[in-house]
């Protein structure tokens, strides 16, 4: 875990939530998971939504779902760490709707509380639309919402960080138009 990730599970009241998408990515997951626990602060609380379990109930009984296998995994070991009381299981099972309009619901209401939320995901744009909730200036005093996504060995990182657009040198931008069969 970084240096700026162990400073945030040391927050005070620091509700921590994921997205279906960070669930999914297997043993990164349960490092970073592992890394949380171990350096988690007591008054923080690790949450997953009813619509993420749902998602992953939905990914997990989908014949053609690619990642079956890591959903019904999954599954299987939120329940165990929900029966260890290491994560709550949050919000009415029998509403259904889009975990990602669940997460922004979320966080919207629980804002209000003070507690400092992290939301960790690996969906660019989910990451983008929680960043313009912290952009809220008729509310000033509201906590800032930090915005995660696991990488490839379970530490936090920035979900802003994986692409920056680049200078097109004039002979690689040659090179990719040729590459397409547009001449330039």
């Amino acid at each position: 875990m970084s240096k700026e990730s162990k400073n945030l599970s040391k927050k005070e009241n620091l509700i921590i939530l994921f997205d279906t998408c960070s669930i999914l990515k297997g043993d990164a997951f349960a490092s970073c998971m592992k890394s949380i626990i171990s350096s988690c602060h007591t008054k923080n609380r690790i949450i997953i939504l009813s619509s993420v379990l749902q998602e992953l109930r939905y990914l997990a009984n989908a014949v053609a779902s690619t990642c079956r296998e890591e959903a019904c995994r999954a599954l299987n070991e939120l329940q165990v760490l929900e029966q260890a009381k290491v994560i709550s299981v949050v919000g009415d099972p029998a509403v259904s709707e889009q975990a990602d309009f669940s997460i922004i619901k979320y966080i919207s209401i629980n804002r209000f509380n003070r507690d400092s939320i992290l939301v960790t995901t690996q969906d660019r744009q989910l990451a983008e639309d929680i960043a313009m909730l912290n952009n809220i200036t008729s509310v000033s005093s509201l906590p800032t919402v930090y915005i995660r996504k696991i990488g490839h060995q379970g530490e936090l990182v920035s979900p802003f960080t994986d692409y920056q657009k680049k200078d097109i040198a004039p002979n690689n931008a040659r090179d990719v138009l040729k590459r397409f069969g547009i001449s330039s």
